[in-house]
């Protein structure tokens, strides 16, 4: 039975899950999340940080939170392949998404000298987002840039600011920099100025979107198509003829003990009029397929983003 509000979450209190740190972006977005929420109150949600993915997961789906929130794409570097494989191996449902924008900075101690920067530590998926400007930062230091991996964004200003050494940087959101009393070289240093991040917000139960009230839905279902010919063509063909935009398909590897290799899940989202036309769809898409899961019919979140071009002359880096 679908759920929402404080309902959806009894028996764990307002609580949710987010993968990180204090200041990561996972907790801006889940903040913003929450704040918005109709339903929820956001004045007295705790939100408790995790170290993985998987923990997260395995919390929601125990019971111990009512929520958790994990990034699930970026518009510069792609899917999170942990998001959708943990999808795949545990029983929870998506309650909301949200798109953050993740303005990137470089920042180090109070004395840092960009000249004199060594190492630049952060999380790899965050680094390739700003795969230009550590280029160029590199020729500056004469090829002497070394690029740290770390845990995630949170993670590497706290290694930053207990380092106590000016030669090293990280690049986090200026909310991080700021709870852990590093200064900010550079802003918005990433490839896209418009960069974004997606968030997936889910729980045990699924949300009712009666409660909810008046909004445009999305749904995300995971198949595994018959090992037959046109069965793919079959299914899409179950959204086209319905008119349903398909906006995201990600295959990722089916690992069965005793069974064939290259099999594969697929997880499609998709844009439905109705709660009843998801319903039609996951009953034709049996035809065509060995598992079916519907993970979630939530709100669509609508973002608006004004999109501007980046520069980094104006940074004050030559090419």
């Amino acid at each position: 039975m679908a759920a929402s509000g404080e309902k959806m979450l009894e028996g764990t209190q307002l609580t949710g899950a987010y993968v990180g740190q204090p200041g990561a972006f996972t907790e801006i977005a889940f903040d913003a999340f929450l704040f918005s929420h109709p339903t929820l109150d956001y004045r007295k949600f705790k939100k408790i940080p995790t170290a993985t993915f998987k923990g997260v997961f395995d919390d929601v789906e125990m019971g111990k939170y009512a929520l958790g929130c994990v990034p699930m794409e970026n518009s510069v570097s792609g899917i999170i392949d942990t998001t959708l494989d943990l999808l795949g191996e545990h029983n929870v449902r998506i309650i909301g998404d949200w798109v953050q924008v993740t303005s990137l900075c470089l920042c180090g101690l109070p004395n840092a000298n960009k000249s004199e920067i060594r190492t630049v530590y952060s999380h790899k998926r965050i680094l390739e987002a700003c795969h230009t400007y550590m280029n160029l930062l590199e020729s500056e230091t004469d090829g002497m840039l070394t690029r740290g991996l770390a845990p995630g964004t949170a993670q590497a200003a706290a290694l930053v600011a207990s380092s106590k050494d000016p030669t090293l940087a990280c690049v986090c959101s200026s909310r991080c920099a700021e709870l852990n009393g590093l200064e900010i070289i550079e802003n918005n240093i990433g490839d896209d100025k418009n960069a974004a991040t997606r968030f997936i917000i889910f729980s045990k139960n699924p949300i009712n979107l009666n409660e909810y009230g008046l909004c445009e839905l999305k749904s995300m279902v995971r198949i595994v198509l018959k090992h037959e010919a046109g069965t793919l063509f079959k299914a899409l063909s179950v959204f086209a003829f319905r008119g349903v935009n398909i906006t995201h398909i990600e295959n990722r590897p089916l690992c069965v003990a005793g069974e064939k290799q290259w099999r594969y899940r697929t997880f499609l989202e998709f844009e439905p009029d109705t709660i009843s036309q998801v319903e039609d769809v996951l009953r034709e898409l049996k035809n065509w397929c060995r598992e079916v899961n519907c993970l979630g019919i939530y709100p669509r979140h609508l973002t608006k983003i004004e999109i501007e071009t980046q520069d980094f002359d104006s940074l004050g880096i030559c090419r």
